[in-house]
């Protein structure tokens, strides 16, 4: 029996109760018949047992079902136990069956009132259910009526939020409601009208009069014999999410074909794989660049393909998965052709984030290793001597063990730079390139050479014996001055060598290398040809020279390097023609430092130009502040620069600036150059003193006769002034040096040229000098340097 007979069954039985209950109700009116009405009642009470039965059963409550059917028993037992004993109470016949009776009752009592707290606590959570999943969906509950032939609407309070429409129910006639469907749609809701199914469900669209736009539902039914009922959920939205997801997947189909067409097609190395290293697709350049068939090699092993992706690590795609993504680089050998590949692989995860693929992208990096690879070689050789260079030489030290002897040697080219300002790189280059390989055929195999800096070459002896340092030191010594001839050119050099040994002087490579470098400077001034070992004070000196440059930059800074001026007098008129200006330091510290030792530490720490531009600029000060003295307006300014300065293209001009901004005329000035300036290369000397000339500077050439003398130079030269140097001035008892003076004298008279004679000390100096025709003198004799201004 269904639900639908069992309910009409519970119909039939009220209405039974009912007729009886009338009936009893007129029956007990006669006093004759009220015994009957124990019977009659526990009849009643049988019938309403069954009906509860009935109900219990469609409801599925075990309690009431129980208790029914206790109850059932009960009045059943007391209709039969009233017929057979003339209608006589329990209690009047016997009380232990009254007593067993009352006690079973209670306990029924009991379990039908759990039964209804649970009936009820039912119905309580249907009605929460009903509102959770009915009113908050936008849903329409429909309602036919078969009899009026009338469609009720009733909406669900998120149904009218949505859509903001009235809260009353909509009554629609049968012909008008079917007409708000599509043709289609209409032949759809017949069919549900003519067969109903709880269990179906049905998508139709409808449009409603209080609707702006046709909406999309589907339905669910349920029919009885008088009406028909639907639930219709709302699912426009969904529709319109699912032509989208439906035209998203569309574009990912294309997008997927397209793709697979680039991947195929590009000229990159692509692959990709499954999470168990199987090839789903390959590019054809990389089944080109590796011998393989573009069409069987989908669904092959990666590893089984060759070492082609992960440089033969088994666990790669465990590694991809960790890792997310990774990077290799592989060499790759075809055709006796290396190539170098780096490879990037990318996970690919699924919707729900796992690990669905891998991608591998290739790039043929063969040329930018090779290019990395020369950089490289450019950054640790030397690209004239094909030696290391210092970093290179820093790089190798790095790995070698520490616990080896190693004897350092630093063999270093005197006056490199003059012989290129002389011979011209091509040729210096060259020089150096011979050099090199002459040092490197002294030296074994294990041990390592290195063209340090330019003109500078160090070699060391990986765990010499003593014989071995010594014979080196024999060959080297060989070597500190030598001829090479070099394109068509013979160059006499003189070498500067050095050396240190480790652990003995430093516990350390790179101050090892430093050490034999001060031993290589040390008594490089000295005649003897030898190679020098390092000892302790030479580092003190070192530290000394450091503190010496610090303390001269701050001098120059705070203007503590002065100038004081010395007259030169002219015996024939009595008179002062010239100033020279002198540079004097005398530190807080360090006491009375000498121009020499200053202006030498200023050359090797490259504070040169600084310290003579200042010496320049204060000179100028001082002699523009002297000019205006009524005494001195005729007198002229002679300043000294050092080669370098001299030598520096546009510190001529510089010079001329300086003479403008403080008001000095260039003909007012001259031009002091060390006789040593002349053997960097003529032509350049010759260009830049016509570029002092042409400005209107004066040119005197200073300390003539001390290093570099020749009348040749004097020839190619053009000068203003000719400075005999101290030296054969101090010693004119010396009849060589006394001819040497008068020849001096002599081309200054033939050339036009003025003669200075310095370090003039006595009276018989000087008389002496003016019997040759020399009477510009400067000395003590005559004045002191000293602060003028």
């Amino acid at each position: 029996m269904n639900r639908l007979n069992l309910r009409k069954l519970v119909r039939a039985g009220y209405i039974l109760y009912t007729i009886y209950f009338i009936y009893v109700f007129f029956v007990l009116l006669n006093e004759d018949y009220i015994f009957l009405h124990g019977t009659i009642s526990n009849s009643a009470f049988l019938l309403i047992s069954f009906l509860l039965l009935i109900m219990t059963i469609l409801d599925g409550n075990k309690y009431l079902l129980v208790s029914a059917v206790m109850f059932i028993a009960i009045f059943t037992f007391e209709i039969f136990f009233e017929v057979f004993n003339g209608n006589q109470q329990i209690f009047e016949v016997n009380l232990l069956i009254d007593f067993i009776y009352h006690s079973i009752f209670v306990i029924n009592m009991a379990i039908f009132g759990i039964g209804i707290f649970k009936f009820l606590y039912k119905l309580h959570k249907r009605k929460y259910i009903h509102k959770l999943a009915f009113e908050n969906s936008r849903a329409i509950y429909i309602e036919f009526d078969h009899k009026q032939r009338k469609y009720i609407c009733q909406f669900t309070d998120s149904f009218i939020n949505s859509y903001h429409i009235k809260r009353e129910a909509q009554i629609y006639l049968e012909d008008d409601f079917i007409h708000f469907m599509t043709n289609e749609d209409q032949e759809q809701f017949r069919q549900i009208m003519d067969e109903p199914d709880d269990s179906a469900y049905r998508e139709i669209s409808l449009k409603l009069p209080i609707f702006n736009q046709s909406l999309q539902f589907v339905l669910y039914a349920s029919n009885n014999a008088d009406r028909t009922y639907w639930i219709a959920f709302d699912i426009t939205d969904i529709e319109a999410m699912k032509k989208q997801l439906d035209i998203t997947k569309s574009e990912l189909t294309e997008l997927n074909l397209a793709s697979k067409k680039v991947i195929e097609n590009t000229n990159e190395l692509i692959t990709t794989t499954d999470i168990h290293g199987h090839i789903v697709q390959a590019s054809n350049r990389y089944c080109e660049i590796f011998d393989l068939n573009p069409n069987q090699i989908t669904g092959t092993y990666i590893n089984n393909v060759g070492e082609t992706l992960h440089d033969d690590k088994n666990d790669w795609v465990k590694e991809v998965i960790e890792k997310k993504i990774t990077k290799s680089v592989i060499e790759y050998t075809k055709n006796n052709k290396k190539f170098v590949i780096s490879w990037k692989n990318i996970l690919i995860n699924d919707a729900l984030g796992q690990p669905k693929s891998i991608i591998s992208i290739g790039e043929d990096i063969t040329k930018l290793t090779e290019l990395q690879q020369s950089l490289e070689y450019q950054a640790d050789y030397n690209q004239t001597t094909k030696l290391l260079n210092s970093n290179g030489l820093s790089k190798v030290l790095k790995n070698l063990d520490k616990n080896l002897n190693v004897a350092c040697f630093v063999v270093d080219v005197d006056n490199f730079f003059e012989i290129i300002d002389y011979y011209g790189i091509d040729i210096s280059n060259q020089l150096l390139k011979t050099i090199g390989q002459n040092l490197q055929n002294l030296i074994q195999e294990k041990d390592i050479i290195a063209n340090y800096i330019e003109d500078q070459f160090v070699l060391m002896l990986i765990n010499p014996s003593k014989v071995r340092v010594e014979q080196l030191i024999e060959l080297l010594e060989e070597q500190i001055i030598k001829t090479y001839y070099v394109k068509d050119a013979y160059i006499r050099i003189k070498k500067r060598i050095g050396y240190a040994l480790y652990p003995n002087h430093s516990d350390n490579f790179d101050d090892l290398i430093i050490y034999a470098g001060l031993a290589s400077y040390y008594k490089h001034d000295t005649a003897y040809n030898q190679v020098t070992q390092y000892q302790s004070f030479m580092k003190s000196n070192l530290e000394k020279n450091i503190i010496l440059s610090n303390s001269l930059y701050d001098a120059i800074l705070n203007d503590q390097i002065d100038v004081h001026m010395q007259y030169i007098y002219d015996v024939s008129k009595q008179q002062n023609v010239y100033v020279e200006s002198l540079a004097r330091w005398k530190d807080k510290v360090l006491g009375f430092v000498s121009p020499y030792e200053f202006f030498n530490v200023a050359r090797r720490s490259s504070l040169l130009e600084m310290l003579e531009t200042h010496l320049v600029k204060k000179s100028f000060n001082y002699f523009s502040k002297l000019k205006h003295k009524p005494e001195q307006q005729t007198i002229k300014l002679s300043i000294n620069l050092t080669p370098e300065m001299f030598l520096k293209k546009g510190f001529s001009n510089l010079l001329n600036e300086y003479a403008k901004s403080y008001g000095i005329s260039n003909q007012d000035i001259i031009v002091e150059v060390s006789e040593n300036t002349f053997v960097h290369n003529l032509n350049i000397c010759r260009q830049m003193i016509e570029n002092y000339k042409d400005l209107g500077f004066l040119i005197a050439i200073d300390d003539f006769g001390s290093e570099y003398s020749s009348l040749a130079v004097l020839e190619s030269l053009s000068y203003d002034i000719i400075k005999i140097d101290g030296s054969f001035i101090n010693n004119l008892d010396s009849e060589k040096n006394n001819e040497i003076v008068k020849m001096i004298s002599q081309i200054g008279k033939l050339g036009n040229k003025l003669v200075i004679a310095e370090s003039v000390e006595t009276l018989e100096i000087s008389n002496r000098l003016m019997q040759n025709d020399i009477y510009l003198q400067q000395g003590y004799y005559f004045h002191k340097p000293e602060k003028l201004v």
